[in-house]
């Protein structure tokens, strides 16, 4: 009988899973169409009636701040990976070596 630790440690998809760039630009393209469904006002003619939706509120004016924040977080992460500090980089200095088969 396989322990878990045994499964965690010699699993060829697990570092495949915690690609943190991957992950970054899925919640990215998310938030895009979150943003076209739900937070962009539904009817606007000028520019001053779309940065009213520029709001925490909803005033029937849209409500896509919060959504940009996000990808201005989620930017960084796409384009420079998580760091030296990430558990990416920890499994990708102290985990098993990857065996080719």
């Amino acid at each position: 009988m396989l322990d878990f630790s045994f499964e965690v440690h010699h699993d060829p998809v697990l570092p495949e899973l915690m690609q943190t760039r991957l992950a970054s630009a899925s919640l990215f393209v998310v938030t895009i169409v979150a943003i076209a469904a739900v937070h962009w006002p539904a009817q606007w003619s000028t520019f001053a009636e779309l940065a009213k939706g520029y709001t925490i509120t909803d005033h029937g004016f849209g409500n896509y701040k919060l959504p940009l924040i996000y990808l201005v977080a989620l930017l960084p992460l796409m384009l420079k990976g998580a760091g030296a500090f990430s558990l990416d980089a920890l499994v990708r200095r102290f985990g098993p070596a990857r065996q080719l088969a």
